[in-house]
């Protein structure tokens, strides 16, 4: 962002001199047969700084849940990261996908590697750093 600010910056004294020469050559006429130079010169460096701070701002307002988000047929999904770095789905949002038919226990038989309850020390630490 900083780059394109630069480039704004640079611009606009570009063309303000330009308009300057232009307004000591032709008196006032000379600001308006300079002004079309601002459009020209500002126009794509004012869209990508709109286009940096959408994403910026998108960054911002995404940090708390980037990495652990995922929605499967329009149902949120909570995704946490072990300790060990793998991922895991919580139990409740299989179950709101899946139907009131996948029980703990009918989980646990259908996937055993799969699921597991987290240790009271991993939802302690989790809930230091979220809560």
């Amino acid at each position: 962002m900083l780059r394109i600010a630069g480039s704004i910056a640079l611009r606009l004294a570009v063309c303000g001199l330009i308009a300057w020469a232009a307004w000591r050559k032709l008196g006032e006429t000379g600001l308006a047969v300079s002004a079309p130079v601002f459009g020209i010169a500002l126009a794509r460096p004012l869209i990508e700084l709109a286009g940096a701070l959408r994403d910026a701002m998108k960054r911002s307002h995404f940090r708390d849940v980037e990495g652990r988000h995922y929605a499967f047929r329009g149902r949120r999904m909570q995704v946490i990261e072990d300790a060990d770095r793998r991922r895991w789905v919580r139990l409740a949002d299989v179950r709101a996908v899946v139907g009131f038919t996948a029980s703990d226990g009918a989980l646990a038989i259908s996937y055993p590697d799969g699921v597991r309850r987290p240790s009271l020390t991993s939802v302690r630490r989790r809930c230091s750093r979220t809560c």
